[in-house]
């Protein structure tokens, strides 16, 4: 049984679907490599019972998600980690975007990014991270 990945904010408890590994064929050198199928390839969400979902609307949630999360912290985990949640947690995300909802999720303000003053509000223990690779 095939697992899905999650693209998650630890800082936020929030997520989002990449879906499952698939085979993919690199346009540098034509070797195999993998990608996920939510952000290209099969494209399919499997809560709309198979139908195509457009690349694009799913691009747009990643640019969305990743610029809301921006210098938080972002993993990228197989949905297996729900064997981790426990009764005291609040649980890994619902990573499934709630399309009744997505609408409303979007309006959520974003700023426009300012690199300096995002690179002088750096935790501590991420600066001695980067310095030492």
């Amino acid at each position: 049984m095939s697992s899905n990945y999650l693209l998650l904010c630890i800082d936020c408890n929030e997520g989002l679907d990449l879906g499952k590994t698939f085979k993919i064929r690199l346009s540098t050198d034509d070797r195999e490599s993998y990608g996920f199928d939510a952000i290209g390839g099969l494209g399919i969400n499997r809560e709309l019972g198979d139908k195509a979902v457009y690349v694009e609307e799913t691009i747009e949630f990643l640019q969305f998600f990743l610029m809301k999360h921006r210098l938080h912290e972002i993993r990228v985990l197989p949905d297996t980690v729900k064997k981790y949640e426990t009764q005291n947690s609040s649980g890994i995300p619902d990573p499934y975007p709630d399309y009744e909802k997505y609408g409303e999720y979007m309006k959520a303000p974003i700023v426009k990014p300012d690199p300096d003053k995002e690179a002088d509000i750096l935790d501590k223990a991420l600066i001695e991270k980067l310095k030492n690779l």
